[in-house]
């Protein structure tokens, strides 16, 4: 009778068991590891899309963003260029306006120049109504200056050498009465004038007032004398008649008006 004892592998065997088995062990921990590495994988393509995405629309914020400034910048000049000339506009706008109404203040003021002369001024208060008639055309007086600028001037130095030309001015004066009727003689001595007119001997054409006292009452009478070119510096006599309300009893100069001869 035969014993079998147990079957012990042999060596080949017993080696390829364990190669088997460490590649079933690797083959498990690669398909671990790639189930790690598949989460990871997964989100680092979400970042990526995401940061692309950020950058895209960052990307098309900053081209709207320089668009935007540069149609804003160029708006601006145009605004600018727009805003100067219509400054240029209204000013030219403005300066035809005033054209127009110096045209229109030295039309208006024209015929009271033509107004002015030897005869309109000779006396005080037609020289205060010519000034009060020039305020109301011509209330800066800066038309009658453009228009008529030497008469004006003439016209107030008149004025205010009327004030002292009856104290400052040498002269004589007879009256003789017939009647109502008197006979004026005079003269004129060394003949002084405004300041101006003497230093440039400018000739003038006088207007004296002469003031009687009447016979029988107490009020009194003027009339009117025409002393032309008289010469600053110099003499001239004068003779004059006139009929008053009553008879003279004394005559005298009470005003006396100045006017260049030349300035018609």
């Amino acid at each position: 009778m035969s014993m079998n004892g147990p079957q012990i592998p042999n060596q080949g065997q017993a080696a390829g068991a364990a190669q088997a088995q460490a590649a079933t062990e690797e083959s498990q921990a690669e398909a671990g590891q790639q189930k790690a590495a598949a989460p990871k994988s997964a989100s680092s393509k979400r970042l990526f899309l995401i940061t692309s995405i950020i950058c895209a629309v960052s990307l098309v914020f900053a081209l709207v963003t320089f668009t935007q400034n540069i149609v804003a910048l160029n708006r601006y000049h145009s605004l600018e260029n727009e805003s100067s000339q219509l400054e240029q506009q209204a000013q030219t706008l403005q300066e035809q306006v005033n054209e127009a109404q110096t045209k229109l203040a030295e039309k208006q003021v024209k015929p009271w120049c033509d107004s002015v002369n030897a005869d309109s001024t000779g006396t005080r208060e037609k020289i205060d109504q010519l000034l009060k008639q020039l305020k109301m055309i011509d209330p800066n007086e800066k038309s009658v200056r453009n228009v008529c600028g030497e008469k004006y001037s003439a016209l107030t130095a008149s004025l205010d050498y009327s004030r002292v030309s009856a104290r400052t001015e040498n002269g004589t004066i007879k009256c003789e009465a017939d009647g109502n009727h008197v006979r004026l003689s005079g003269t004129i001595d060394q003949f002084k004038g405004p300041e101006f007119a003497q230093k440039t001997k400018t000739k003038a054409d006088l207007t004296l007032t002469i003031t009687y006292t009447l016979e029988g009452t107490t009020d009194t009478a003027t009339s009117i004398v025409k002393v032309p070119d008289v010469t600053p510096g110099g003499s001239k006599d004068w003779k004059s008649e006139a009929d008053l309300p009553g008879r003279a009893l004394t005559c005298r100069v009470t005003n006396l008006q100045w006017w260049p001869s030349d300035l018609k």
